[in-house]
């Protein structure tokens, strides 16, 4: 059996995006046909690399054999290599949705003591509303970059430009990837759905009091931000999972994405009004004696929480850039 990296890297191209089992027997067929097409070819004679590539050429591009094994996805809004991976973030964002949701709108209830056929009413139909939502944009994202033709490396591209089949040290984890989908969901659902969970709990006159960190109306106001920060979070992530390596379209992907959320950022928590300033009653009636060194912390907790997420989003750019650069030598 010949051993070629050029044959290596085109069965890596087209099986790349293919679910593990259908990948297997894929790349056992593919190494097959290409070692009985070189056979044909020589003979007993070693190929040569022009020989490898004439029958490389002969089979077509990764996007063309790949879609032989996928017909059933073409000619539709989202087509190869783009369905398989449409299918596992629209999974991954739904099941985000049904559980994040049913958690806190339990809390929600629980807090704002709501009749318990009231707050089914509100779970199912939040849990619906959540899924629509999230069904809509994920399918919204795949359909443009399926309808903009936006490459998928070394798919469409010809044999000289197929991508390497990568180390282990330029492999980006999907397990990564797929948590920080979760958190972009979470975040957005916890925000636009029940920011009111984020709470001191107090017992004031007898009856217990939940007062809200933040300013409820402002977080209200202010939805199409915290709805920005989880698409941009999704569409990240997404594109990471379709390289599945640190590749220049993930670098300019990340840096763009970092930047346009650190602005948000700014502009949402260093508004005056995000902070409620109920909540530091509710911390008066809680800690007694020692609420005004308790309040000192939380009066700031807009800008404690904002150096969180700069810092987060530079530690990212840094190392996305170091190992997009890094490897992208190789």
């Amino acid at each position: 059996m010949v051993k070629n990296d050029l044959i290596e890297r085109y069965v890596y191209a087209v099986t790349k995006y293919m679910k593990a089992d259908l990948k297997k027997d894929v790349s056992a067929e593919l190494e097959t046909i290409i070692q009985d097409m070189l056979e044909e070819r020589c003979g007993d004679v070693m190929p040569t690399e022009h020989d490898i590539r004439v029958v490389l050429t002969e089979l077509g591009t990764p996007a063309e054999l790949a879609s032989k094994y996928k017909s059933e996805t073409q000619d539709c809004l989202i087509g190869q290599p783009y369905y398989n991976l449409y299918v596992y973030v629209l999974k991954i964002v739904t099941a985000c949705v049904i559980g994040g949701m049913l958690l806190a709108q339990i809390m929600a209830a629980v807090i704002s003591h709501t009749i318990w056929y009231i707050a089914i009413f509100r779970i199912i139909g939040g849990i619906f509303g959540g899924v629509l939502t999230g069904f809509a944009f994920v399918t919204l994202l795949f359909a443009f970059f399926y309808k903009r033709g936006i490459k998928v490396e070394g798919l469409s591209n010809g044999i000289d430009n197929l991508p390497p089949v990568p180390q282990k040290t330029n492999q980006i984890s999907k397990a990564d990837s797929i948590i920080g989908i979760i958190f972009s969901v979470i975040f957005t659902l916890v925000f636009l759905v029940c920011p009111q969970i984020i709470c001191i709990a107090f017992v004031k006159n007898g009856v217990s009091v939940y007062e809200p960190l933040f300013n409820l109306e402002y977080i209200r106001q202010t939805w199409y931000l915290i709805l920005a920060f989880g698409i941009l979070g999704i569409a990240k992530e997404s594109v990471k999972l379709i390289d599945g390596s640190y590749t220049q379209r993930v670098m300019i992907v990340t840096i763009i994405t970092n930047i346009i959320d650190g602005l948000l950022t700014f502009i949402w928590l260093l508004n005056g009004r995000i902070m409620n300033s109920a909540f530091f009653d509710g911390v008066e009636q809680l800690f007694g004696e020692n609420a005004e060194m308790i309040s000192r912390i939380f009066i700031h907790f807009n800008k404690l929480f904002l150096a969180i997420i700069i810092f987060a989003l530079a530690i990212n750019c840094i190392e996305t850039v170091v190992k997009s650069v890094k490897y992208g030598r190789k």
